[in-house]
């Protein structure tokens, strides 16, 4: 079991998965360190966003300090049961298209970066006919 200073060490530490897929947890709720936050991911070449949480969008803070960031909130609850098909399909819809372009970095998060934002990347990585294992591995 992880402990809040564990998770406190990655929360929101760009963790890259592929050349062209990231994951991390959501943007800080000071406005000014997520400023600054958003700063990191376009110096780590962050094009697109996949936002996966239902509680809280940045879509505004994006479009304002990083507008040549695409920012996509496709958001469901974190309530620990299966997530429905529909979510995952309109995930990978946004996924497919960022990464059609070689040049794409895609962020994927949910807020602490540890049950949403994966299991979406996971699917993203299905989707690109990658192994399970691998992929989990990976992840």
């Amino acid at each position: 079991m992880y402990t809040y200073e564990d998770v406190a060490k990655w929360h929101r530490t760009l963790c890259p998965v592929t050349e062209q897929i990231t994951l991390c947890g959501d943007l800080h709720e000071d406005p000014e360190t997520a400023v600054a936050q958003l700063e990191g991911w376009q110096r780590a070449g962050i094009t697109h966003v996949l936002d996966t949480r239902f509680e809280w969008s940045d879509e505004d803070l994006v479009a304002l300090h990083a507008p040549e960031i695409t920012y996509r909130q496709i958001g469901t609850d974190d309530d620990g049961r299966g997530q429905p098909d529909d979510w995952f399909a309109a995930g990978v819809a946004f996924a497919t298209r960022a990464l059609s372009s070689p040049d794409s970095v895609l962020l994927v998060h949910c807020h602490m970066g540890i049950n949403r934002g994966p299991s979406m990347a996971y699917r993203i990585l299905l989707e690109i006919a990658w192994d399970p294992i691998e992929a989990l591995d990976a992840i």
